[in-house]
């Protein structure tokens, strides 16, 4: 079977057509066809499972999926400065042949949106930054609302104190006093895994990767 398609496009002083040709030898035809795109599509959303990552703005989520995606994730490194995401940010990582993970990061901003995407998570990052005061009441509240959803009563959620190795940052013990930790521990139905980390240096990094590979089941 063959298959004119015709793309036409207007330049700045006349009209210029191109003729693309595609020769298709009967394979749309094929009895095994169908059953082949639909395998594809089946293995595709099999194997590309979705991480989210939440947080107020400024937490680091950015970071975090540049740090997971880089070549040099294992590397201590001077963090760049990166642009507020707007929207929605995703990344994918291979974490074995058959396992692509995509990590979607949500802008703060539109913490009101979150919720639509936990339908789709297998596994929820939320993170809060040390040093910021100002948003200790916010990220409080917002971890409170994610862990009660009931989408989310089922999901491994790791929560990210972040920067930890800022002069700025509040200590541990005072962010789990200020967050009911031992509180939101004692009710929580779901897995709740706590990390102190500082994306700047390779443990935390290594930490983060080896409990996503752990909930995803791969080696």
């Amino acid at each position: 079977h063959i298959f004119w398609v015709y793309y036409s496009h207007r330049s700045t002083s006349h009209w210029c057509t191109t003729v693309t040709v595609l020769l298709v030898t009967g394979v749309l035809q094929s009895s095994w066809f169908p059953s082949l795109l639909h395998s594809t599509a089946t293995g595709l959303a099999a194997h590309a499972m979705e991480c989210l990552v939440i947080g107020c703005p400024g937490v680091g989520k950015s970071t975090l999926l540049d740090r997971l995606s880089s070549e040099e994730v294992l590397a201590d490194r001077t963090l760049p400065t990166l642009t507020p995401t707007v929207g929605s940010n995703v990344q994918d990582i291979t974490l074995s042949k058959r396992k692509c993970i995509r990590l979607r990061e949500v802008s703060g901003s539109l913490r009101q949106t979150w919720s639509q995407y936990y339908e789709d998570a297998r596994v929820v990052v939320f993170m809060v930054d040390m040093t910021n005061r100002g948003q200790f009441c916010t990220s409080q509240v917002e971890l409170v609302k994610l862990l009660n959803h009931s989408l989310v009563q089922k999901l491994p959620v790791l929560l990210l104190f972040n920067k930890c190795l800022s002069p700025l940052a509040k200590d541990l013990p005072w962010l789990y006093k200020k967050f009911c930790i031992g509180e939101i521990l004692h009710h929580a139905v779901m897995s709740v895994k706590m990390m102190e980390v500082d994306l700047s240096q390779q443990s935390s990094v290594e930490s983060i990767l080896s409990w996503i590979r752990e909930k995803f089941n791969v080696k």
